[in-house]
């Protein structure tokens, strides 16, 4: 039996029909099928057999709807096709599954003819680009729910750098997606001490604090962010939540 970790060795050492080979007995087997599905479209595609890699990646995508990454495959197997409609539109359904997933913004502000589209891609690029790698890892492992992966990433990329500020975000993030709400207010708290316009960061507390039925000061928070943006619709949507 074949481990996903020797796959990926041998799809980084370019031997992808060997790579392909192996994940074909995997999926027969019925184990892991997700992940040898996966890498069996990048195979597939990486040798150019363009028809078998969209018959893996519509089968990934139809047996594993929530999978970003396999709306990624999809997009880039349709787009070696030469199907650009079809490519946009598989990766415009990767970024609502995983917007970690930097190469599938990078297409839609490629592919795109939507100034909108095309605008939210690069906000996404910048933000990606700009971010530690790591913490690009810990997004996806949040939007795969793997969230101890997530934590136990993010937890040590914190003990290296303990004033990150968006480390702080996304483990109150994970925090919260574990009901460990607590924690969560008190890892968003610290961040706001560090940076106190950061928008994310408020936004994120007041929903942890609705959580917590702390609406007193959920209230305070959003009135403040309306102050600071009276036309936004996002802020006037979280101050209505919270309205006593």
């Amino acid at each position: 039996m074949f481990t996903v970790d020797s796959i990926k060795h041998l799809i980084q050492n370019g031997q992808f029909k060997k790579a392909l080979s192996f994940c074909n007995q995997e999926i027969d087997t019925g184990s892991n099928v997700m992940e040898y599905l996966y890498f069996a479209t990048i195979c597939n595609r990486y040798i150019c057999n363009v028809s078998e890699a969209i018959a893996c990646a519509e089968k990934l995508t139809g047996t594993h709807p929530s999978y970003g990454r396999g709306f990624q495959e999809c997009g880039h197997a349709y787009k070696l096709q030469g199907d650009n409609e079809k490519a946009l539109i598989a990766y415009l359904e990767a970024v609502k599954r995983n917007p970690a997933l930097i190469s599938s913004w990078q297409n839609v502000n490629t592919l795109s003819l939507n100034a909108t589209q095309r605008s939210t891609a690069e906000e996404n690029i910048q933000y990606l680009t700009l971010l530690p790698k790591v913490l690009c890892s810990v997004i996806s492992f949040i939007y795969e729910d793997k969230l101890s992966k997530a934590e136990k990433l993010c937890k040590h990329f914190l003990s290296e750098n303990p004033k990150h500020v968006e480390a702080m975000r996304l483990l109150a993030n994970v925090a919260e997606k574990l009901n460990v709400l607590d924690d969560s207010e008190v890892l968003l708290m610290a961040a706001l001490e560090i940076e106190p316009e950061n928008l994310w960061l408020k936004f994120d507390l007041i929903n942890v604090l609705h959580r917590r039925q702390k609406f007193a000061l959920a209230h305070t928070h959003a009135s403040e962010l309306s102050e600071a943006m009276p036309n936004d619709f996002s802020v006037k949507l979280a101050l209505a939540s919270v309205h006593p």
